[in-house]
C-alpha cells in the first residue's frame, strides 16, 4: 500500500506544479480582465453608447483574427517565458517542471518528460542512497545536461515567437491605417470589447487546463497492485543499520592505531634518548635543546634560561664522564654541515670556561 501510494504521489507532482503554474497566470489574467471590463463600463458611460452596429462588426472581423493571433503569441511568449523563470531558480532544480501549457512543440516536451522521469528516478533513489553516492550524481549530472537543453529550446522557441508576434503586428498596424473612417467612439468601444473578448477566451482556456489537471490528479493510478497483503515487514530488510553502526565504530577504532603503528614502524630517524640507548651502549652525556635566540653564545655568567642549563648538566656529565684520565680530548661531529658543531662548540667552552677550566 506504502508503495503504491508513494507511485501516485510522484506522478501527481506534475499536475500539482501545473495547476500552481495555472493559478499563478489566472491570478494575473484576472486581474488584467477586470480592468479592461472597468475600461468597457466607463467608456460607455461616458460615451452614452449602447451598441455598434452590425456593419462595423463585419469590418471588424478580419482585425479579430489578427488580434488574437497577436494574443496568443504574447501568451506563448509569457508562457515560454515563466518557464524559463521557473528551471532557472536554484530552489527549483530538483521540482518537477511544470507542462508546457499548450506550446505544442515535440522536442520541449520530449525533454520535460524526460526531466520529470529523472527527477522521479532520483527522487526514489533518495530513498535507500546518499546524495553523494554515483548514482545520484550521474543523475544529477544528466539532470543539468537536460536543464540546459530546455532552456537552448525555450530561447528558440521564444525567439521563433517573437519572429511571428512582429509580423503580426505589422499586419495589424498596416490594417488599422485602412479603418481611420470609421467614427472613433465607435472604433475605441470595439477595440476595448475585443481586448475584453480575448482576454475572456484566454480565462476561459486556462480554466479548462486547470480542470484537466485536476480531472489527471484525481484519476492517477498506480502502476502496479497488491496480489497478496500477508507478508508485511516494518524494517527494511536491507541495509542492516546495527551492523553497519558496528563496523563503522570499530573501523574508528582501529584505523587510528594501525596507521600510528604503521608510522612507528616505518619511522627510522633519532628522536629520543631511547632510539639510541635500545641499539648500542654509548652512555649520553646530556640532550641540548634548539636555540631560537639569534645570539650565538647563550651560555653567558648568570644566565639561566633552560638552554645554558643544558650545557651545565653537560659540562657535569662530561666531568663525571672522565674523571681520573690524562689527555682528555673532545672531538665534536655530525653527518653534515649546518647540524649545529659550532654552537655547540662555543656554548660548551664557554660553559667550561665559566667553571673556571682553562684546559
Amino acid at each position: 500500500m506504502v508503495y503504491n501510494q508513494d507511485a501516485i504521489d510522484d506522478k501527481n507532482i506534475v499536475s500539482q506544479n501545473t495547476i500552481a503554474f495555472i493559478d499563478d497566470r489566472l491570478r494575473t489574467l484576472v486581474s488584467e480582465l477586470s480592468g479592461v471590463e472597468k475600461r468597457v463600463s466607463s467608456f460607455k458611460e461616458k460615451n452614452t453608447i449602447t451598441d455598434v452596429t452590425s456593419d462595423i462588426n463585419q469590418y471588424f472581423t478580419q482585425t479579430q483574427g489578427l488580434y488574437q493571433k497577436l494574443e496568443e503569441t504574447k501568451l506563448q511568449s509569457s508562457i515560454l517565458g515563466s518557464l524559463q523563470a521557473y528551471i532557472s531558480k536554484t530552489e527549483n532544480q530538483h521540482s518537477m517542471v511544470p507542462t508546457s501549457l499548450g506550446i505544442q512543440d515535440p522536442t520541449l516536451n520530449g525533454l520535460i518528460q524526460s526531466f520529470n522521469d529523472l527527477q522521479l528516478k532520483r527522487q526514489q533513489s533518495l530513498a535507500t542512497i546518499e546524495p553523494s553516492n554515483i548514482l545520484i550524481q550521474n543523475i544529477d549530472k544528466s539532470l543539468k545536461n537536460i536543464r540546459a537543453s530546455i532552456s537552448e529550446n525555450i530561447k528558440n522557441l521564444r525567439r521563433g515567437v517573437a519572429v511571428t508576434q512582429n509580423e503580426v503586428n505589422n499586419d495589424y498596424s498596416q490594417f488599422q491605417a485602412k479603418i481611420k473612417t470609421i467614427p472613433a467612439v465607435e472604433r475605441q468601444l470595439l477595440e476595448i470589447q475585443r481586448e475584453q473578448g480575448i482576454k475572456q477566451s484566454i480565462y476561459q482556456y486556462l480554466l479548462q487546463k486547470k480542470e484537466e489537471s485536476l480531472i489527471s490528479l484525481a484519476a492517477t493510478v498506480s502502476n502496479s497492485r497488491i496480489i497478496d497483503e500477508t507478508a508485511s515487514e516494518d524494517a527494511p530488510v536491507s541495509p542492516k543499520k546495527l551492523i553497519i553502526y558496528v563496523l563503522a565504530f570499530s573501523a574508528g577504532l582501529l584505523l587510528p592505531f594501525a596507521v600510528l603503528y604503521v608510522s612507528d614502524i616505518l619511522n627510522d630517524k633519532v628522536q629520543l634518548q631511547k632510539d639510541i640507548l635500545s641499539r648500542t651502549n654509548i652512555p649520553i652525556l646530556g640532550e641540548i635543546m634548539h636555540a631560537k635566540s639569534e645570539d650565538e653564545l647563550v651560555v653567558k655568567e648568570n644566565s639561566r634560561t633552560p638552554i645554558s642549563e643544558m650545557f651545565r648538566l653537560v659540562r657535569s656529565n662530561l666531568k663525571f664522564a672522565v674523571a681520573g684520565k690524562d689527555d682528555k680530548v673532545i672531538m665534536v661531529t655530525s653527518s653534515m654541515s649546518g647540524e649545529g658543531k659550532t654552537f655547540f662548540c662555543t656554548n660548551l667552552g664557554a660553559s667550561l670556561a665559566l667553571s673556571g677550566k682553562k684546559r
